[in-house]
Parts: structure tokens; C-alpha cells; sequence
């Protein structure tokens, strides 16, 4: 049997088990900048309606559980007053962006039967009946089934749970195969496989990132000292180069700790016939990252390299492994930059999945110990990690689209997010700006200092070196107040639930990171539940799942209050009404 906590575990797989815990418990918990109290009133602006039939998009944000909960509570309310029909819900819809737990719920609600028939007969306030309720039901009885662990809590029971499905080498594919998708199986179905039949005519993108720094690839012999050391440097147009235990560097300059990657799946429609955005928006369609390998014995370096040929072709990828790439965040872990240490990078290697990108074609790769250096060169052997480090919104994704497409003038973009922090404040009185800190960072907000992505609070814990992450013009945060919110006056207590509606008129910046241009204009309508007791990842085996429930309720009951205004808002802004 699979376990965490044997009674032979070193205390140092322990202290590694917990930061994987740490990580993917609060890696999207950026610190908070707040310029007015939580207590002041909530300015409101004037609905405004919204195309009923071109040019909108939807974006799934991260979160593990919480946000897959929070994306089905959002659906669902729609679905109690269209029909039960997901058809009609996002009739209008062209294109879903996503990632980390909001790629779960895309590719479920996309390729899955099951979860289809579930989410559209299945009442909400039965979605976690262990009994015969839907997903959310499912996965407390697959967090029950693992007795040994009951006995913990907090990170503690997460990392127990999440190991007995990873097993001992904590491979994150597992997890999802395992865990996540363990009811709603998707087995062999690649991302161009058949769909449900109301998403034929969306296309699909699920956001990860590739390790750029100093990471560990499939070293042989185990942990430092007992046998050789593997390392690659990522560059974006430029000569790459490694150094060992001494980290990598570029010509241009030491890259970020990761770069963006796109898992993209165009509409099947008979008519469709659209370009699809690179999978690394930031190389595009022509130029290309380079690669050096080292493998180091004794402190003598034998290197390699190898270069990665643009367009990748990803449409062979299977939709499990593309989820779990997208959801990855402890394969952060896996970058001796991220984690610290060269023994924690190792430990966490299966915990960012590799695919080979040889001939221009992503597989995903699972690559033994001992793979020699030149082999790993001829693969073009990667790691990726989750894409909440990008773009937590999967927004960006769905801008490069439409820019790709000429499609960029009076877009809309309807963003789910779902958030564990306290909303971000800007601005006082009647111009107070509001907001999650996934939209937050879309306008260059929100993030730690040095751009970094880090856990833990006040961006205390383990830190990930990003891209630059802001998509609009800064000024449309702190001058647009909050169109709609549940309940219409803060609370002073930061742990009162909230739904937040905000309609932005946006207009890009200029991001090469994310392959993004500036001056595209059309509008945000963010849709944010910030719900405090709601973890990214279950922390016992009882009352998470029960503060999952209460949250879906609660964002069920704020669109119906005031006879259906936010719920109004909603289908205003899918153009349905």
C-alpha cells in the first residue's frame, strides 16, 4: 500500500512532503497590497449590455479543489435558469481558457460524458452527496478511503492523501488520473478526440509553464552524492549554458524560473478554420528557445545541447496529461532555483511532468533514471509545472487567440476566479477598486516584490522567478469600481465570504512573455467568490468538504438575491439575455 508517513520515512522526505504540501496549498497567494479598509462602501456601477452573440470567451481560473467546486457552483446556477442544458449556457461562448483546477473542470465538462450528464441532472445542493451526488461527493469518498491518514490535518493530511495516490516517487500524473479524474475517466482521449457535443464549436486552452532554471532531469543514483547530477538552461533566443550546482545562464541574461506554455485545442466545428496561438507564446511561430545540458561527475561537466524547433504540435496530447501539466504546481519543486536545495529538486522531479518536443511534436515522456545526457539532448526532454505562475485566469491564453485570429476589437472575456485571500483593495470611497488577486495581476498588480510568484503569507514562503504577468493597462483597475457584489456593503471582518462582479473596459500592454501585443481593446467581466475557509486543497476529511458545499451554496444564493441581480449580470455578460 501506498503510504506518506511510514514509520521508516526520513525526516528530510517529511520536511520535502510538506513543502510540496505548502506549495500546492498556497502557491497562488500573493501578497496583498490594500490602500483602503475592507469595511468602506462598495461603489456600483451601471450595467451594460453585452453582445448576445459575437466574440465571447471564458476563463477558468486555478485553484485545485476550491476552484473546481467554485467553477461548478457558477455553471450550475446558470444551468438552474437555462434549461439545464449546457447548450444554452454557453451557446454564444467561442473560446475557454484555463488552468491548474480550472483545466480540470474545462476538460471535464468538454470531454467527459459523465461529468456532462452529472453537472446538468444533478442538483447543486446534492453535488457532494457521498451517496450518489456528483464530483465534489466522489472525491470526499476517495479522501476517505485512505483511513491511515484521518489522523492528520492541515498540510499534514493534504500531502498524506495526495502521496497515496502519487505514490512514493510523487508523480502528479497519478494524482490526476488517480484522484481527480478517478470517476470521470478520460483515459487515451487526446485534446483533437471527440468532445461533448455543445463545446465542438469552442476552442480550448489550458496554460503550464516549462522549468527554465537549473533543473533536474531524471539524474541517476539518487540523491546527491551517490551518483551523477543532471542539469538544463532554458533560453528564449539566446546561446544557453549551465554550470553545475552553480545554476545556468543565458547570453541575454539569466531567464525567469519558468516560461509560458499553451496546450491548445481548436474548435471541431465544419467551418472552423483558426490559428491557433503557439505553445510558447513567447518564441511564437519562428524563433526558438535553446537548451544546454550538463551532467555533472566529480565536478567534471559533459554538456550538451539542443535547440527546440517552432510550431510545436500538440494536439496528440492527451487530455489527462495536459490537465495535469497545467495543474502541476509542486513541480515548481522540481528547480533546484525554486526549491533551494539540489536534493528537494530531485525528490520533486515526477512532480513536473516531462514530454519529449522532439520533431516538433509534444509527448509526454515518462523518462527512466540513468537517461544519459545526449539522450535527453535527442528528446528534447522538458518539465513543466502548473500555469497558475503565468496567468492564474487563463486570460492571457485567450487574448494571444484573439490577437492571432484579428479578432481583438470589443472582445468579451467572462473570467471565474475563486480565491482563498482576501479581496485587493485600491483607491478609497466611491472610486474603491476590488478585486481577486488572479484579475489583480492581469493589471500588473498583486504580485511580490522582484516579480516573483510565492506561497505562503505575505509571500513568506518558497518563491518561483516569473514573466512579466500584466495583460491590461494598469489604470482600468484603479478606475473602474465594482459593478455588482454580494453582499453590497463589506463586511469589517476579512474573513466574510463575497462575490465581486467588475466590468472592465480594457485595453493590452505590449507582454512578449505572454506573445501579446498592445492596444486590443474589449472588456473583462470578472465574476470573483472569495470564500476564506475554502482551501486549494482539502485539508481533513470532513470539514473542507463541508465549507466546499457552503461555498457552492453561497454563490448560489448571492446571484439569486435581489431577485436574480448577480445571476442577471451573468448571463448579460454570455449574452444571454
Amino acid at each position: 500500500m501506498k503510504r506518506l508517513f511510514q514509520e521508516n520515512a526520513t525526516p528530510k522526505f517529511r520536511n520535502l512532503i510538506l513543502l510540496f504540501a505548502t506549495l500546492l496549498l498556497s502557491i497562488s497567494c500573493d501578497k496583498i497590497i490594500s490602500t483602503a479598509s475592507p469595511d468602506e462602501d462598495t461603489a456600483k456601477g451601471t450595467a451594460v449590455e453585452t453582445s448576445s452573440s459575437d466574440n465571447i470567451h471564458v476563463a477558468f481560473a486555478g485553484g485545485g479543489w476550491r476552484a473546481h467546486t467554485g467553477h461548478t457552483a457558477w455553471t450550475m446556477s446558470l444551468l438552474e435558469t437555462n434549461g439545464n442544458k449546457l447548450d444554452n449556457v454557453f451557446q454564444h461562448v467561442e473560446s475557454i481558457g484555463s488552468n491548474s483546477g480550472g483545466s480540470w473542470f474545462s476538460t471535464m465538462l468538454i470531454y467527459s460524458p459523465k461529468f456532462v450528464t452529472n453537472i446538468e441532472t444533478i442538483a447543486l445542493k446534492n453535488w457532494g452527496d457521498t451517496m450518489n451526488g456528483g464530483w465534489l461527493g466522489g472525491q470526499q469518498n476517495l479522501f476517505n478511503d485512505i483511513s491511515h491518514c484521518s489522523s492528520a490535518s492541515g498540510e499534514a493530511y493534504s500531502a498524506c492523501v495526495i502521496s497515496y495516490y502519487s505514490g512514493i516517487h510523487l508523480e502528479w500524473n497519478e494524482v490526476v488520473k488517480s484522484l481527480v479524474f478517478k470517476d470521470y475517466f478520460l483515459n487515451g482521449k487526446t485534446l483533437n478526440g471527440s468532445r461533448q457535443s455543445w463545446a465542438n464549436d469552442k476552442s480550448l486552452f489550458l496554460a503550464s509553464t516549462m522549468l527554465t532554471n537549473n533543473v533536474v532531469l531524471n539524474a541517476a543514483g539518487g540523491v546527491s552524492g551517490r551518483g551523477y547530477n543532471q542539469f538544463y538552461q532554458a533560453c528564449y533566443n539566446s546561446t544557453a549554458n549551465t554550470h553545475g550546482k552553480n545554476g545556468g545562464s543565458c547570453s541575454s541574461g539569466v531567464v525567469p524560473d519558468v516560461t509560458p506554455v499553451i496546450f491548445s485545442s481548436s474548435a471541431q466545428s465544419t467551418n472552423s478554420n483558426l490559428t491557433m496561438p503557439p505553445f510558447f507564446p513567447e518564441a511564437g511561430a519562428s524563433t526558438q528557445f535553446n537548451i544546454a545540458y550538463s551532467q555533472q561527475t566529480d565536478n567534471n561537466p559533459n554538456t550538451g545541447n539542443a535547440s527546440i524547433a517552432n510550431p510545436i504540435n500538440n494536439d496528440q496530447v492527451e487530455v489527462l496529461h495536459a490537465a495535469a501539466a497545467s495543474s502541476a504546481a509542486v513541480g515548481f519543486a522540481a528547480s533546484e532555483n525554486a526549491s533551494g536545495g539540489w536534493d528537494f529538486s530531485y525528490a520533486a522531479d515526477n512532480s513536473a511532468l516531462n514530454f519529449s518536443l522532439k520533431n516538433g511534436i509534444a509527448t509526454y515522456d515518462v523518462a527512466q533514471d540513468g537517461t544519459s545526457i545526449s539522450d535527453l539532448a535527442s528528446s528534447i526532454s522538458v518539465s513543466f509545472a502548473d500555469g497558475g505562475a503565468v496567468d492564474n485566469s487563463g486570460v492571457a491564453q485567450i487574448v494571444n487567440f484573439l490577437q492571432a485570429n484579428g479578432d481583438d476589437t470589443d472582445f468579451h472575456i467572462v473570467a471565474f476566479d475563486n480565491v482563498q485571500s482576501p479581496p485587493f483593495h485600491i483607491g478609497a470611497g466611491p472610486t474603491l477598486a476590488e478585486a481577486g488577486n488572479d484579475i489583480a495581476s492581469l493589471f500588473g498588480y498583486g504580485l511580490c516584490e522582484g516579480n516573483t510568484f510565492c506561497s505562503g503569507f505575505n509571500c513568506g514562503g518558497t518563491c518561483v522567478a516569473v514573466p512579466e504577468l500584466q495583460v491590461f493597462e494598469s489604470k482600468t483597475l484603479t478606475s473602474t469600481p465594482v459593478t455588482w457584489s454580494y453582499p453590497a456593503k463589506p463586511s469589517k471582518y476579512m474573513n466574510t465570504p463575497k462575490l465581486i462582479y467588475t466590468k472592465y473596459k480594457v485595453t493590452t500592454v505590449a507582454n512578449p512573455a505572454m506573445g501579446i501585443k498592445e492596444k486590443s481593446t474589449g472588456y473583462l467581466h470578472a465574476f470573483t467568490c472569495y470564500y476564506y475557509n475554502a482551501t486549494t486543497v482539502p485539508e481533513n476529511n470532513k470539514e473542507s468538504f463541508l465549507t466546499y458545499e457552503e461555498m457552492m451554496q453561497f454563490i448560489n444564493d448571492g446571484l439569486k438575491a435581489n431577485n436574480n441581480e448577480g445571476l442577471a449580470f451573468l448571463e448579460k455578460a454570455l449574452g444571454l439575455k
